[in-house]
């Protein structure tokens, strides 16, 4: 919790950092927020041009359709 409270402190600041996201995902992660990082993993998804970002998502947000039962979302973000 305290990473991902530092995390979300440093995205404020820098709102555009894919670093910073990826920091809160892996915490979300952790943390078993399985609807707070889907919902996250989704928009960062849709706004994701397929490059490295959405690699870089696609195991994260794959993590959190599994645990939420959202198969159509898995077959989504595996490429």
């Amino acid at each position: 919790e305290d990473a991902l409270d530092a995390y979300e402190r440093k995205q404020r600041d820098a709102p555009n950092n894919v670093e910073f996201t990826l920091g809160r995902m892996r915490c979300l992660r952790a943390l078993g927020e399985w609807e707070r990082l889907g919902a996250l993993a989704d928009s960062v998804w849709r706004s994701a041009a397929p490059d490295a970002t959405r690699r870089a998502v696609a195991p994260l947000a794959t993590a959190a359709a599994w645990n939420l039962g959202q198969w159509g979302r898995m077959d989504e973000y595996l490429m």
